[in-house]
């Protein structure tokens, strides 16, 4: 049986605040918690219920738990297979390097965006992403879950975005609704960084004086925008093309 205590600490790491003081974050559903166990990440801790028993010895602590106590711990309606308690990578930005492109994503409050992102990043072999504090947090169970094992092949950074930019000598490019046409622009280079915002409100002012190019997607229907996650993958289908 499982503590009461460790129940409620379990609990705790739903919460963003929670997750990054003890730089721990849970990870829910089977698929997810195979990958993750398979990845370079440390494990804290697997809590599984018989339905998944798997004949194999690992290095990190686990315990089996009924249904009953899992349903106290998980957020998910249908989870009966476990949860595991990760360690936080300490995510630092790596020099860019050429023929690399970086993600710079300012202001993405949709869950929905950011998995979406994650996932087209991996997709174009993009392996870093760079985000404003006030960014959703990467390590939200429906995030992880969404990215279908990407989260662990992309590196997920946040930072003070105004300081970030200001040091990068490379160029930046912006999605911007009056920018040049990305079937015109020339991204023969394949390299610098792409700064997305949110579709209602765009990049924070202070961020636009270190944009080098604006571009834009040709619309061609009466749609009045696309949102991030859909914006992000067309920008680098003509960048990475």
């Amino acid at each position: 049986m499982i503590p009461k205590n460790k129940i409620a600490y379990i609990r705790s790491l739903h919460d963003k605040t929670n997750r990054i003081s003890d730089g721990v974050f849970l990870v829910e559903w089977r698929k997810c918690m195979l990958e993750f166990m398979n990845s370079d990440f440390e494990i804290v801790e697997w809590f599984f219920t018989e339905e998944l028993v798997l004949q194999k010895q690992y290095k990190f602590p686990y315990q089996i738990v009924t249904i009953g106590e899992l349903a106290r711990m998980t957020t998910l309606t249908s989870n009966d297979a476990g949860i595991l308690l990760v360690k936080m990578l300490d995510h630092r930005v790596s020099k860019i390097k050429k023929d690399e492109l970086v993600l710079v994503l300012d202001k993405i409050n949709d869950p929905g965006n950011l998995w979406t992102i994650i996932r087209t990043a991996d997709w174009y072999g993009i392996s870093q992403i760079i985000c404003s504090p006030d960014t959703v947090d990467c390590y939200n169970t429906k995030v992880l879950m969404a990215t279908m094992g990407s989260f662990i092949r992309v590196s997920i950074f946040y930072t003070d975005l105004d300081q970030y930019l200001s040091e990068i000598q490379w160029k930046i490019y912006w999605a911007y609704l009056n920018g040049e046409s990305t079937h015109t622009k020339d991204f023969s280079a394949r390299w610098g960084y792409l700064v997305i915002g949110s579709e209602a409100h765009g990049i924070s002012a202070n961020l636009k004086q270190y944009i080098t190019d604006r571009v834009t997607i040709p619309r061609f229907g009466l749609a009045e925008s696309l949102n991030a996650g859909v914006a992000t993958a067309v920008i680098l289908d003509r960048m990475m093309g």
